[in-house]
Protein backbone atom coordinates (compact mmCIF):
# COMPACT_ATOMS: atom_id res chain seq x y z
CA UNK A 1 0.00 0.00 0.00
CA UNK A 2 1.64 3.30 -0.62
CA UNK A 3 0.27 6.66 1.17
CA UNK A 4 -0.02 9.74 -0.88
CA UNK A 5 -0.04 13.07 1.19
CA UNK A 6 -2.16 16.04 -0.18
CA UNK A 7 -3.00 19.34 1.14
CA UNK A 8 -2.87 23.08 0.39
CA UNK A 9 0.48 24.90 0.67
CA UNK A 10 1.96 25.19 4.61
CA UNK A 11 -0.32 22.36 5.85
CA UNK A 12 2.34 20.11 6.81
CA UNK A 13 2.74 17.69 4.15
CA UNK A 14 6.98 17.66 4.17
CA UNK A 15 6.69 17.48 8.01
CA UNK A 16 4.23 14.12 7.65
CA UNK A 17 6.21 12.85 5.07
CA UNK A 18 9.44 12.98 7.07
CA UNK A 19 7.66 11.30 9.65
CA UNK A 20 6.62 8.48 7.77
CA UNK A 21 10.25 8.19 6.56
CA UNK A 22 11.52 8.21 10.12
CA UNK A 23 9.41 4.98 10.90
CA UNK A 24 11.17 3.39 7.81
CA UNK A 25 8.76 4.16 4.94
CA UNK A 26 10.55 4.94 1.98
CA UNK A 27 9.89 8.86 0.11
CA UNK A 28 9.64 9.18 -2.98
CA UNK A 29 11.78 12.18 -4.50
CA UNK A 30 9.98 14.53 -6.55
CA UNK A 31 11.57 15.35 -10.47
CA UNK A 32 11.35 19.02 -11.26
CA UNK A 33 12.89 21.36 -13.75
CA UNK A 34 13.48 24.37 -11.65
CA UNK A 35 16.57 25.34 -10.21
CA UNK A 36 17.98 24.38 -7.28
CA UNK A 37 18.13 26.55 -4.24
CA UNK A 38 21.48 26.98 -2.29
CA UNK A 39 20.15 24.78 0.29
CA UNK A 40 18.82 21.87 -1.48
CA UNK A 41 20.71 18.67 -2.74
CA UNK A 42 19.67 17.13 -5.75
CA UNK A 43 18.44 13.56 -5.40
CA UNK A 44 17.04 14.62 -1.47
CA UNK A 45 15.32 17.47 -1.91
CA UNK A 46 14.33 16.73 -5.66
CA UNK A 47 15.51 15.07 -9.00
CA UNK A 48 16.52 18.31 -10.41
CA UNK A 49 16.69 18.07 -14.29
CA UNK A 50 16.40 19.80 -17.58
CA UNK A 51 13.57 20.29 -19.13
CA UNK A 52 14.16 18.40 -22.43
CA UNK A 53 14.31 15.71 -20.19
CA UNK A 54 11.48 16.20 -18.16
CA UNK A 55 9.23 16.49 -21.53
CA UNK A 56 11.14 12.89 -22.78
CA UNK A 57 10.30 11.15 -19.59
CA UNK A 58 6.46 12.36 -20.67
CA UNK A 59 6.74 11.43 -24.14
CA UNK A 60 7.85 7.50 -23.02
CA UNK A 61 5.38 8.12 -20.14
CA UNK A 62 7.70 7.18 -17.60
CA UNK A 63 5.74 10.01 -15.47
CA UNK A 64 2.57 9.19 -13.47
CA UNK A 65 1.57 12.69 -12.63
CA UNK A 66 3.20 15.77 -13.04
CA UNK A 67 2.49 19.72 -13.05
CA UNK A 68 3.63 22.60 -14.26
CA UNK A 69 3.79 25.32 -11.62
CA UNK A 70 5.14 28.88 -12.34
CA UNK A 71 6.96 27.93 -15.22
CA UNK A 72 8.51 24.59 -13.95
CA UNK A 73 7.36 21.08 -14.01
CA UNK A 74 6.90 18.46 -10.77
CA UNK A 75 6.24 15.02 -11.34
CA UNK A 76 6.51 11.31 -9.85
CA UNK A 77 8.53 9.23 -12.21
CA UNK A 78 7.26 5.74 -12.80
CA UNK A 79 10.33 3.69 -11.16
CA UNK A 80 9.48 5.45 -8.00
CA UNK A 81 6.16 4.83 -7.59
CA UNK A 82 7.29 0.88 -7.54
CA UNK A 83 9.97 1.16 -4.89
CA UNK A 84 9.11 4.00 -2.58
CA UNK A 85 5.81 4.29 -0.12
CA UNK A 86 5.25 7.78 0.10
CA UNK A 87 4.14 10.43 -1.93
CA UNK A 88 2.98 14.13 -2.02
CA UNK A 89 0.68 15.16 -4.84
CA UNK A 90 -1.73 18.04 -5.68
CA UNK A 91 -5.35 17.67 -6.35
CA UNK A 92 -4.68 17.54 -10.24
CA UNK A 93 -1.67 14.90 -9.96
CA UNK A 94 -4.04 12.73 -8.19
CA UNK A 95 -6.44 13.08 -10.81
CA UNK A 96 -3.65 11.96 -13.13
CA UNK A 97 -2.59 8.61 -11.74
CA UNK A 98 -3.95 5.47 -13.31
CA UNK A 99 -6.99 4.22 -11.45
CA UNK A 100 -4.80 1.13 -10.43
CA UNK A 101 -2.33 3.04 -8.87
CA UNK A 102 -5.24 5.02 -7.00
CA UNK A 103 -6.66 1.39 -5.70
CA UNK A 104 -3.32 0.41 -4.44
CA UNK A 105 -2.57 3.85 -2.25
CA UNK A 106 -4.27 5.16 0.93
CA UNK A 107 -4.75 8.95 0.54
CA UNK A 108 -4.11 11.61 3.57
CA UNK A 109 -5.74 14.70 2.98
CA UNK A 110 -4.14 17.50 5.48
CA UNK A 111 -6.88 19.94 5.40
CA UNK A 112 -5.83 22.39 8.19
CA UNK A 113 -7.27 25.96 8.95
CA UNK A 114 -5.98 29.09 6.90
CA UNK A 115 -4.19 30.96 9.82
CA UNK A 116 -2.29 27.96 10.78
CA UNK A 117 -0.74 27.83 7.48
CA UNK A 118 -0.47 31.37 6.95
CA UNK A 119 2.03 31.36 10.01
CA UNK A 120 3.52 28.18 8.68
CA UNK A 121 4.18 29.73 4.82
CA UNK A 122 5.47 33.12 6.89
CA UNK A 123 8.06 31.10 8.92
CA UNK A 124 8.78 28.67 6.36
CA UNK A 125 9.24 31.24 3.19
CA UNK A 126 9.97 34.53 5.23
CA UNK A 127 11.84 33.30 8.16
CA UNK A 128 9.41 35.82 9.68
CA UNK A 129 7.43 35.06 13.06
CA UNK A 130 3.93 35.59 13.07
CA UNK A 131 4.82 38.77 16.06
CA UNK A 132 7.58 39.96 13.87
CA UNK A 133 5.08 40.65 11.16
CA UNK A 134 2.41 42.17 12.70
CA UNK A 135 4.94 44.86 14.16
CA UNK A 136 5.89 45.61 10.62
CA UNK A 137 3.18 44.69 8.98
CA UNK A 138 3.29 47.89 6.74
CA UNK A 139 6.70 46.76 5.00
CA UNK A 140 5.35 43.13 4.09
CA UNK A 141 2.34 43.95 2.09
CA UNK A 142 3.99 42.00 -0.82
CA UNK A 143 4.56 39.05 0.99
CA UNK A 144 1.08 38.99 2.24
CA UNK A 145 -0.30 39.66 -1.30
CA UNK A 146 2.16 36.48 -2.07
CA UNK A 147 0.78 34.41 0.62
CA UNK A 148 -3.22 35.42 0.02
CA UNK A 149 -2.38 34.45 -3.84
CA UNK A 150 -1.60 31.23 -2.57
CA UNK A 151 -3.76 30.15 -0.44
CA UNK A 152 -7.05 31.25 -2.52
CA UNK A 153 -5.25 29.40 -5.75
CA UNK A 154 -4.95 26.44 -3.41
CA UNK A 155 -9.07 27.30 -1.85
CA UNK A 156 -10.09 27.09 -5.52
CA UNK A 157 -7.55 23.33 -6.04
CA UNK A 158 -9.46 22.21 -3.22
CA UNK A 159 -12.82 23.06 -3.73
CA UNK A 160 -15.14 19.65 -3.59
CA UNK A 161 -12.00 17.71 -3.26
CA UNK A 162 -13.62 14.40 -2.00
CA UNK A 163 -10.98 11.43 -3.40
CA UNK A 164 -9.29 11.29 -0.40
CA UNK A 165 -9.32 8.37 2.37
CA UNK A 166 -8.73 10.12 5.57
CA UNK A 167 -8.92 13.65 6.06
CA UNK A 168 -7.22 15.20 8.72
CA UNK A 169 -7.91 18.41 10.56
CA UNK A 170 -6.00 19.07 13.26
CA UNK A 171 -2.75 21.41 12.97
CA UNK A 172 -1.18 19.34 15.71
CA UNK A 173 -1.69 15.47 14.11
CA UNK A 174 1.40 14.43 14.67
CA UNK A 175 1.46 14.76 18.63
CA UNK A 176 -1.95 13.02 18.19
CA UNK A 177 -0.39 9.86 16.52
Amino acid sequence: MKIIIVGKSGCGKDYFKQYLTKRGLLPDVSFTTRHKKEHEKDGIDYHFISKDVFDGCIERQQMIQWQEFNGNKYGTHAGSWNTCDVFIMNVNGLKQLNPEYRTRALVYYLDIDQHTRFVRILKRDYNLELEEYNKESNEHGAIEHTINTRMLNDEREYTDFTDFDIRITNPDFINQI
